[in-house]
């Protein structure tokens, strides 16, 4: 039962690569701002270039979930 839900998961790991890609770059841009200081500009366009890779390996977002308002959808 437990293998067969690893063995599920093989379809997707190339997702799942880029995704865990994304996360840890945005967590190392995160620390290096903590510890050493960085300008808002270089933050912002290692965040753009994180979407940027993000977006290029198929990930969009679709709608989004506003508090108060409601879900905002993107077509």
């Amino acid at each position: 039962d437990y293998f067969s839900a690893l063995m599920s998961l093989a379809g997707v790991r190339f997702e799942c690569l880029i995704l865990s890609s994304g996360a840890v770059a945005i967590v190392l841009l995160g620390i290096v701002d903590d510890t050493k200081g960085m300008r808002a500009r270089y933050k912002l366009l290692g965040q753009t270039g994180v979407a940027v890779f993000l977006c290029l390996g198929g990930f969009t977002i679709s709608s989004l979930s506003l508090p108060f308002i409601g879900t905002a959808d993107f077509g």
